[in-house]
C-alpha cells in the first residue's frame, strides 16, 4: 500500500516537472519572438494612466505616464495623433507598417487603448531623425491636420491652430467643406474667419484616414473678385459705347466685344460667344457683305494679316466703303502681352455732313467768284478765311498755294499797291474791335492812279468781310489861260 501511494506520488511529481519544462519552454519562445501577436492595454483617466494590462506595461517600455508622453512615444510608429482630443467613441488606427492595430475608445473624460498584432517601437521611437520631421511639420507655416476614418481630428501644426483661433476655435471651420478622397488637384475651401479666408486643400491618403495640406489663396481670391468687378464695369461702358469693339488675345482668339459690334456687324451672336478667331471673324464680315470685297481672294488672305499685324503695332486705321452707301473706320490698338482690339465706328453721317459741308462752301466759293467786287473775309484774329478770284485779280495773288494766310501779309500787299494811306490800320482795328461795331468804308488810290473804295462789315462770330470796289473815274478839268503875254503885248504897243 506504502509502494503504491509512493508511486502515485512520483508520477505526479514527474507530471508537474513536464508541465513546468513545457510552459517554461513556450515562455521562452513567446519572448525570443519580438513580433508575436499579443494585446496591450491601457487606460487613461483626465490625461493620466489609471490602469494598464501587464502586456500593456512591458511592450511600451513604461514610458506611459501621461498621454502626451504615449503620444511622442508612439510618433514614430503611427504618426501624430492627438489622443487627447479625439471625440467620444471608437476610433481604429495602424501603424505605418501596418503590423500594428490600435483601437481608442473615448468616453467622459476616459480614454482606453488596446493593441493588438505584432509590434515593437521602442528602438525606432528614439530616433532623432523622428523627432526632426515632427518637429518640422509643426513649423510648417501653411495649415497641416490629420483626421482619422471617422472623420474625427487627429493632429495639426502650429498654422492649423492659428486658423481654428481665427475662425472661433471651431474645427468645423476646416472640416465641414473639405474633399472626403485623396485629390492631386487642390480643392478651394473657404473657411468662416472675420474677415473670411480662403485655402486651397490637397489631400492625401494616410494610416486609414487622410491628412491634409492647405495653402492661403485668400489675397488670390480677392484680386479675382477685383479683376472680375472691373471686367463687369468695363463690360458695362462697353455696352454704352456706340463704337464697336473687339478683343482678340495673343492666340488670336476673340475674348470680348460689345452689343454695338452686333448692331453694326450684323454678327450673330452665338458666333462671337464661340470666341472664334480673328481669321473667322473676318470671313463671317465678308460674308455678309461689311468688309471691302478684294479684287481677288489671295489678297483677301494676305489682308488677313495685315490687319493683324497693323493692329498689334497701333497703324492700322482704313475707311471701309460699304454697300449701301455705309462707311465704317476700323482701327486696331495694341494692348499688353501681344493682344489687340478693334475698333469699328460707322462714319457714315459724319462723311455725309463733310460732303454737304463741302459742297456749301464749293457753292459759295462759286456765288463769289461771280462778284465783281474783291471779297475777303477775315477772322477776328486776322486769319483770312476766304476770298473770291476778284480779290486775287485786284492784288494781283496768282496761283498762290499759301497754307495760311493773315493779316498782316495781306496788309502789306496792300500797302505795295496803293498810294500811302492810313485806312490799312484803320481796317486792322476794325477786324480786331470786338463787341457792337458798325460798318465802315474809307477811299485809297492804287498806284496806277485808280481810285479805290474799301468797305469793313462785321460778321457772326466776330468775323469781318473786307470788300474793295474801284471808284467813278475822274476826268481832267481844261481852263483857258487868261494872263496876258508879254511877248504879244509888246507887238501890239
Amino acid at each position: 500500500m506504502i509502494f503504491i501511494y509512493t508511486s502515485l506520488v512520483m508520477l505526479s511529481l514527474l507530471g508537474l516537472l513536464w508541465v513546468s519544462r513545457k510552459w517554461t519552454t513556450a515562455v521562452e519562445e513567446d519572448q525570443a519572438s519580438e513580433f508575436r501577436d499579443l494585446s496591450a492595454s491601457l487606460l487613461y483617466k483626465d490625461g493620466k494612466l489609471a490602469d494598464h494590462t501587464v502586456e500593456g506595461w512591458d511592450r511600451l517600455a513604461g514610458s506611459i505616464d501621461t498621454l502626451p508622453d504615449l503620444q511622442e512615444y508612439l510618433t514614430s510608429a503611427f504618426g501624430s495623433i492627438l489622443l487627447d482630443r479625439l471625440a467620444d467613441g471608437e476610433h481604429h488606427f495602424k501603424s505605418n507598417d501596418q503590423k500594428t492595430n490600435l483601437i481608442a475608445v473615448s468616453y467622459a473624460g476616459c480614454l482606453r487603448l488596446d493593441f493588438s498584432g505584432a509590434f515593437d517601437f521602442s528602438s525606432s521611437n528614439e530616433s532623432d531623425t523622428d523627432h526632426s520631421e515632427v518637429d518640422l511639420a509643426l513649423l510648417v507655416p501653411q495649415p497641416i491636420w490629420q483626421i482619422g476614418p471617422d472623420g474625427a481630428l487627429i493632429w495639426s501644426n502650429a498654422a492649423y491652430q492659428d486658423v481654428r483661433q481665427k475662425a472661433g476655435g471651431d474645427d468645423a471651420a476646416f472640416l465641414s467643406n473639405l474633399p472626403r478622397t485623396p485629390n492631386d488637384r487642390p480643392t478651394r475651401c473657404r473657411v468662416s474667419t472675420d474677415p473670411e479666408s480662403w485655402f486651397d486643400v490637397t489631400a492625401k491618403a494616410l494610416q486609414g484616414g487622410l491628412t491634409y495640406f492647405a495653402t492661403d489663396v485668400t489675397a488670390l481670391v480677392h484680386a479675382e473678385k477685383e479683376r472680375q468687378g472691373f471686367v463687369q464695369t468695363l463690360g458695362k461702358t462697353f455696352a454704352d459705347l456706340s463704337i464697336g469693339l473687339a478683343i482678340f488675345d495673343k492666340q488670336r482668339t476673340l475674348q470680348t466685344f460689345n452689343p454695338a459690334l452686333l448692331e453694326m456687324t450684323k454678327l450673330p451672336f452665338a458666333f462671337l460667344s464661340e470666341k472664334p478667331r480673328i481669321e473667322a471673324v473676318l470671313d463671317r464680315l465678308r460674308e455678309l457683305q461689311m468688309i471691302p470685297e478684294p479684287k481677288d481672294y489671295d489678297g483677301w488672305r494676305e489682308k488677313y494679316s495685315a490687319v493683324e499685324d497693323r493692329a498689334r503695332r497701333g497703324t492700322f486705321c482704313e475707311n471701309w466703303a460699304l454697300p449701301g452707301d455705309q462707311t465704317f473706320r476700323v482701327s486696331g490698338r495694341p494692348h499688353p502681352d501681344g493682344a489687340f482690339a478693334l475698333l469699328f465706328e460707322d462714319i457714315t453721317s459724319e462723311l455725309a455732313l463733310t460732303r454737304r459741308f463741302r459742297a456749301e462752301i464749293e457753292t459759295a466759293q462759286c456765288v463769289m467768284d461771280t462778284l465783281g467786287d474783291a471779297l475777303a473775309v477775315f477772322s477776328q484774329a486776322g486769319t483770312l478765311v476766304l476770298n473770291n478770284r476778284a480779290y486775287d485779280d485786284l492784288w494781283g495773288v496768282k496761283d498762290a498755294v499759301v497754307a495760311l494766310r493773315e493779316f498782316p501779309s495781306e496788309m502789306a500787299i496792300w500797302q505795295k499797291n496803293t498810294v500811302a494811306s492810313p485806312i490799312w490800320i484803320q481796317l486792322r482795328d476794325f477786324i480786331r474791335e470786338s463787341g457792337q461795331r458798325k460798318p465802315w468804308f474809307a477811299d485809297a488810290l492804287l498806284i496806277d492812279g485808280r481810285p479805290l473804295r474799301c468797305h469793313a462789315a462785321p460778321l457772326e462770330g466776330g468775323m469781318t468781310l473786307a470788300r474793295f470796289e474801284f471808284g467813278a473815274a475822274v476826268k481832267p478839268v481844261i481852263r483857258k489861260l487868261t494872263a496876258p503875254d508879254p511877248a504879244i503885248l509888246a507887238r501890239q504897243g
